[in-house]
């Protein structure tokens, strides 16, 4: 809540709740609507006893009284009168009028003049809405900004019940709060509310309760303050530092380009040219006279070392999905030395020209993170250490990577480099935004900074160290947590008994990899679907499949969009559905596979891994129709 709201509330504290002086407020007839503890006690008339009255019962005349200050004699308890200096006006924002009467000695007491100016500066001068509830918790008086906040004109809201306020979906947590000022604390909180024009506005609500002589609740007083702007300049500052840190994640990639593209076309080329030989010497065997042992060996030895390159492309390719992921912040339980592997992938070959890469992984407790923002932070420290150290000397320099368990269970992750270190001036400012000691055109000046604030983030600590002539040492500090169990999945054993053949659906929009898997699963009946429509229209025909192995991310109809119809029209089919992925790369996508318990492949998959598992399902499909 802003600051000029709290000093509002502490206003109305100090002359409400703790006033001995008398606070009245009256609808636009001069029915008593609010009546404090100071009422009470100068008048001995409970708020019960007041509210709805004329305000005549204190004063028969009132209305001569009415924009001066006037001293006026009133019966008082056991036959005695008072003398009270009363200060009556109409309210300036709202229908109706209010008086403070305070108690004087006697007629030459001169009776300060702070608290009448004091309580209409707050309440009717002030920019927030202010609303005073009786005990019954109906309004018994409302400023005229309150309109301006919620579009209600405080003549609309007189003896209404203050829920009114709160006509939308935050209705019940709001009123939970305000109802709970009936213990005796002040309560805050933000809520959503519906302006009457029908647009939606956020407001800021701090309450306090006011009690009777006696100790009792006899109400409340709460400030609204409009937050929408405030609101939408926090959603616009989290946009813009998720935008900014994708992009400093994808500099940092950037700047890998090329030896990432070196990566990949060293692996793809022996991909090419090892099926280019499989391709020739088949020919060879299938055309030419006899077919020698070694030529046999050959082809096996060309297949394995293109599997070997399709391998390595899959790593680099998936440290790139990993990395340039937009960001949602979606934390899942990691083994960091996994990740920490991935942004090595990515900056091995800047690494190899620059120095030798030592790492030491010793056990460390499980993390709770974003598996890019993770990837992210490690890979800005991997790379910030390997610029520090010139080109061409890799015999010379070292990167060093460990990992380790503190003495609180806490995991440690340690990236040093052999270079010239951090000079001590700089060391306090280097996780500054925008501070960088590299050349112009090499740093932003953001990594370190994005680093500090992801470690943060995740409730751990990062230092830097660099005493002088040992190089520069980050250490990453994270809380552990405890494994948690994954959603109730099948998984993938090996099959145990008879082979059975069953029938199996593929719905992949890729032609090729429809293909593949039809010749993987030669043993079993398979159709395919090239698209969730062309599947949910076979299957509203035909649903005896065993298995349906189906593409998450498809033009049309998704493979999300499928399960859900399916869900609907044929639920017995749901259990049946392996998901194929090759990256959940949008929010819905991840949502969805968090959501559902079934089996789900990752492209590129393993050929036996699919197998089994068809051929698992295949038997308790079989077992299901046989029971």
């Amino acid at each position: 809540m802003s600051g000029a709201a709290v000093g509002t509330i502490h206003g109305l504290r100090t002359l409400l709740a703790g006033a001995r002086d008398a606070i009245i407020c009256t609808d636009d007839t001069g029915a008593i609507t609010f009546w404090n503890a100071g009422a009470q006690r100068i008048f001995d008339r409970t708020a019960d006893e007041a509210i709805g009255r004329p305000l005549a019962i204190a004063w028969p005349s009132w209305q001569a009284m009415v924009g001066q200050v006037t001293r006026v004699t009133v019966p008082a308890r056991k036959g005695t009168e008072i003398l009270l200096e009363v200060s009556l006006s109409r309210s300036e924002d709202a229908p109706g009028f209010m008086a403070i009467a305070r108690e004087l000695a006697d007629a030459s007491d001169r009776a300060p003049q702070g608290p009448d100016a004091c309580y209409r500066k707050i309440v009717e001068a002030t920019r927030d809405a202010i609303v005073m509830v009786d005990r019954g918790g109906k309004i018994g008086y409302a400023n005229g900004r309150l309109e301006q906040v919620v579009g209600f004109a405080a003549h609309d809201l007189i003896g209404e019940p203050v829920w009114r306020l709160i006509p939308i979906d935050d209705s019940a947590a709001a009123g939970g709060r305000l109802e709970a000022r009936r213990q005796g604390s002040p309560g805050t909180g933000e809520f959503r509310l519906q302006h009457r024009d029908g647009r939606d506005v956020w407001v800021a609500l701090e309450s306090t309760p006011l009690t009777d002589l006696d100790g009792r609740y006899a109400g409340l007083i709460a400030v609204l303050v409009d937050i929408t702007e405030r609101r939408r300049q926090e959603a616009e500052r989290r946009d813009l530092e998720a935008r900014m840190m994708l992009a400093d994640r994808l500099a940092s990639v950037g700047t890998l380009a090329a030896g990432i593209a070196h990566e990949i076309n060293n692996p793809l080329a022996s991909i090419v040219a090892n099926l280019e030989l499989v391709t020739e010497e088949l020919r060879a065997l299938t055309d030419g006279p006899g077919a020698g042992v070694a030529r046999w060996r050959d082809l096996e030895q060309m297949t394995r070392e293109a599997r070997e390159g399709a391998e390595r492309v899959k790593h680099i390719v998936l440290g790139l999905r990993t990395f340039s992921r937009v960001d949602t912040d979606h934390r899942v339980v990691l083994d960091l030395r996994k990740v920490l592997d991935l942004a090595i992938e990515l900056a091995g070959t800047e690494l190899r020209h620059r120095a030798r890469l030592i790492t030491d992984y010793r056990d460390v407790p499980p993390i709770e993170a974003d598996e890019g923002r993770l990837g992210q932070l490690f890979l800005n420290l991997i790379v910030n250490a390997t610029q520090a150290l010139p080109e061409g000397e890799a015999d010379r320099h070292e990167v060093r990577i460990v990992t380790r368990t503190d003495g609180t269970g806490h995991a440690l992750v340690e990236i040093c480099d052999s270079g010239p270190g951090i000079p001590p001036e700089l060391l306090s400012r280097i996780f500054d935004p925008f501070f960088t000691t590299k050349p112009i055109g090499v740093g932003t000046g953001l990594g370190l900074s994005i680093c500090h604030s992801l470690v943060t983030a995740l409730a751990g600590e990062i230092t830097a160290e660099s005493p002088p002539g040992s190089g520069a040492m980050f250490r990453v500090r994270l809380p552990p947590v405890k494994p948690v169990p994954s959603p109730a999945r099948n998984t993938c054993h090996a099959v145990v008994g008879p082979a059975r053949s069953g029938r199996v659906l593929v719905v992949d929009d890729d032609a090729m990899v429809a293909n593949t898997l039809r010749r993987l699963l030669r043993l079993h009946d398979v159709q395919v679907a090239l698209n969730g429509r062309e599947a949910l229209e076979l299957l509203r025909r035909d649903a005896a499949f065993d298995v349906i192995l189906c593409d998450l991310m498809m033009p049309e109809m998704t493979g999300a969009e499928l399960y859900r119809v399916l869900a609907s029209e044929l639920p017995s089919l749901v259990e049946r559905i392996v998901i194929l992925t090759g990256g959940a790369f949008t929010p819905a996508a991840r949502s969805f596979l968090d959501a559902i318990p079934n089996e789900r492949i990752e492209k590129p998959f393993s050929t036996q891994r699919i197998r089994d598992l068809v051929q698992r399902m295949v038997q308790q499909a079989g077992a299901r129709g046989g029971s």
